[in-house]
């Protein structure tokens, strides 16, 4: 500028240019101190606004670090309270684990002390059995019959058990065998009846060459009339058998307790059950150990069961008597069955080798021979003996396995036929297979029932089952519906060498009713079967067994694939009057125990079985037993605790519709012992003349006993009463 200015100085002016240019100096100047101040305010005004900032943050970092008190405040606050609860709820809980530990404690001394009690009811009446079987074995006197009768739970021959084992074939010493029998029916005394029947056992046991003796006992004495031992046992006494009565006592009564491998008491004229009375009090003298100071250790040594054989007039008798069912002591039950001479002493001896008898302390080496396990070549092995109904006892049994079945060959009209695929239901009675039943090659599923020509009844059982499906398959549709099992075939059969009548029919798969897993379908299965006793009843027969073994549950056939969509109309319901499928179906099996109504003649079953699939030896197998048709004279009949007929020996539609009132009642409950409990009955007295009575009495719901069971199941209830009512109908009479 000063510059400028001089050089301005050395210019020559004019006076206006002067105060022209001093004018804009002047204007500059004020520009220069405007653009100052502009500046000086602007930085006033950042400042202002920077000290604003400065506050505002002062005062929001103030408001947060008093959140921030606050919040910590808060959750110290929540802390201390959740601690507080947390000690509470641990203090809770350790009250609540002192007072189930003391809760615990009490139940498990309350179980203590009621197993004690139980412990102690258990021995008191291990201890009462105990006493009566020890009265038992004391009595030994056909005379002590009747007091003897009362110590046991059971007394009754068995027809349907069968001695089924691999025999030996004795048929070339058969004229032999037949002389001593022949001996045995003649003789005058009983002292030489005796003689002849330890002549005829030794003679079966030489034959198969099992080094066995038969000792006689002199007569007076307490012991059974013959007994068994190994031969071994010449070697250390007088003979056994001997003719002189002193040696036959020191022998014989010596070695009963140690060295017996089975007893036989042989009768001229007593009754059966007498002669098993008194058999099986010798079995238990000699064979138990009793020790009333030691009663436990005692009934542990007894065995589960004993046998003998009773031999009274020319009939022979295998005689059972069970002591213990699954290792507990019950009270001694005697059953007996009929067979032939040779085969029941061949299945003692058996019973002999398979309960191991020979560890015993026998004289010097025994030898066995005969393997009933390996039979000679050419026989089929042998199966285990066998009952139609399950006894878990040794000696008779039930196929639980599903083992393979031995050789059983059918005579159809179509000529001898194998049953293929063979499974054993119940073993020599029951069996599961296939069989080619007409010209063409394709098999079906069958079920075939055999009865042994000897098994009368097992034949009568089977007889009966054929005439009734005869009749009620004579409409195959009718009794598809209600499902009757199909008659396929009844014909002559050979099973292992044994002639046999055989009943064949179609395969029902399903399973039998089950207390829990089918108490919800209690109404349906007791409406279903209703429905199918008014039809067979219909037809005239009755089925006369009615319980849970005898329904087979079928469940429903479902589609095996849904459809893609689905039809029309489906989410709608179903019109009114449409059949519902329902959540099973139930088919009534084993008519072995049917009767016929009045109506029906010995003509009509006749007319029946000539339009079945029977064959004409069949045919003339079952005349007998067509004769029994108008009278039901029949020899067995059910004994169980839906059998609740007034009479023991009589078979009606009201039975029949009771039975199934009885068993909707058990599978709404729970089963058979829940509803005995129910009803104060035990086992033994469920089938006695009061129990059915009191039985009929629940059904009619006399007490309100029944309302009462039922108040939670109204519709099984009221199926109960339909069933109840038409029962009550007047019903024509056997």
């Amino acid at each position: 500028m000063a510059e400028l200015q001089a050089k301005m100085q050395a210019l020559t002016l004019d006076p206006l240019q002067t105060a022209l240019i001093t004018a804009m100096n002047t204007a500059i100047a004020d520009k220069n101190t405007a653009i100052a101040e502009k500046q000086a305010a602007k930085e006033k005004a950042k400042a202002a606004v920077d000290q604003a900032i400065a506050d505002k943050k002062a005062a929001v970092d103030q408001a947060i670090a008093g959140k921030n008190a606050e919040v910590h405040q808060a959750i110290a606050e929540k802390n201390a309270a959740i601690a507080e609860k947390q000690a509470a709820i641990a203090e809770k809980k350790a009250a609540v684990d002192q007072a189930i530990a003391d809760k615990k404690a009490a139940v498990d001394q309350a179980i203590a002390d009621k197993n004690a009690v139980i412990a102690k009811k258990d021995r008191e009446v291990e201890a009462g059995i105990y006493h009566h079987v020890c009265t038992l074995s004391l009595l030994g006197s056909t005379t002590n019959a009747k007091l003897a009768s009362r110590l046991v739970s059971q007394m009754k021959g068995d027809q349907r058990r069968v001695l089924n084992f691999s025999m030996p074939d004795l048929s070339p010493h058969d004229s032999e065998l037949r002389r001593l029998l022949s001996m045995i029916d003649s003789a005058v005394k009983e002292e030489d009846m005796h003689e002849f029947i330890a002549a005829f056992c030794r003679q079966v046991c030489d034959l198969v060459g099992a080094q066995v003796d038969f000792n006689v006992t002199a007569a007076g004495s307490f012991a059974p009339d013959l007994v068994a031992t190994p031969k071994s046992l010449r070697a250390n006494g007088p003979a056994p058998g001997s003719s002189k009565t002193g040696s036959r006592v020191s022998t014989s009564i010596a070695i009963l307790g140690t060295h017996s491998l089975f007893m036989v008491e042989g009768k001229k004229h007593d009754l059966v059950h007498q002669a098993c009375l008194q058999l099986a009090s010798y079995l238990l003298y000699f064979y138990l150990t009793f020790n009333d100071a030691q009663i436990p250790a005692s009934v542990q040594s007894w065995p589960a069961t004993l046998y003998g054989m009773a031999w009274v007039g020319s009939i022979v008798y295998v005689v059972r008597v069970d002591l213990k069912l699954d290792g507990k002591l019950i009270q001694p039950a005697i059953t007996f069955c009929h067979t032939e001479p040779a085969r029941a002493v061949l299945f003692l001896l058996r019973t002999a080798i398979i309960n191991d008898m020979s560890e015993r302390s026998f004289v010097g080496d025994f030898d066995w021979r005969y393997n009933f396990n390996h039979p000679p070549s050419g026989q089929a092995p042998p199966g285990n003996d066998a009952t139609t109904q399950h006894d878990p006892g040794a000696g008779y049994g039930t196929s639980t396995d599903g083992g393979q079945a031995n050789s059983l060959v059918l005579n159809l009209a179509t000529g001898p036929q194998p049953l293929l695929d063979a499974q054993e239901v119940h073993r020599y009675f029951m069996f599961t297979g296939k069989l080619s039943l007409n010209a063409s090659a394709e098999f079906s599923d069958v079920v075939v029932k055999f009865a042994p020509a000897i098994g009368m009844a097992l034949t009568e059982q089977l007889a009966r089952a054929g005439m009734a499906l005869a009749l009620l398959n004579r409409d195959r549709m009718a009794a598809s519906a209600h499902r009757i099992p199909e008659l396929l075939a009844l014909c002559t059969a050979d099973f292992n060498g044994m002639p046999g009548l055989a009943l064949v029919t179609g395969f029902i798969l399903g399973e039998s009713v089950d207390w829990k897993q089918h108490q919800p379908h209690a109404a349906s299965f007791a409406s279903q079967v209703c429905d199918t006793l008014r039809w067979i009843h219909e037809q005239g027969v009755v089925h006369g067994d009615i319980h849970r073994g005898n329904l087979l549950v079928i469940e429903p056939k479902l589609p095996s694939t849904p459809p893609a969509s689905p039809p029309k109309g489906a989410l709608e319901p179903p019109p009114e009057g449409a059949v519902k499928l329902p959540p099973h179906s139930i088919a009534l099996i084993d008519f072995g125990l049917a009767c016929f109504l009045p109506a029906v003649t010995r003509a009509h079953v006749q007319a029946a079985l000539l339009a079945a699939p029977v064959t004409v030896a069949a045919a003339q197998e079952l005349q007998p037993w067509l004769d029994r048709v108008e009278h039901n004279a029949w020899e067995m009949w059910p004994n169980h605790f839906y059998d609740i007929a007034r009479s023991t020996k009589v078979a009606t539609p009201q039975a029949d519709f009771l039975g199934l009132g009885l068993l909707a009642v058990s599978l709404e409950v729970g089963g058979t012992k829940v509803l005995q409990q129910q009803l104060d009955l035990n086992s033994n007295a469920a089938s006695t003349y009061a129990a059915r009575a009191l039985k009929r009495h629940l059904l009619r719901d006399q007490d309100g006993l029944l309302s009462q069971l039922l108040e939670q199941s109204p519709t099984t209830l009221l199926e109960v009463q339909k069933i109840v009512a038409l029962a009550d109908q007047p019903q024509p009479l056997l």
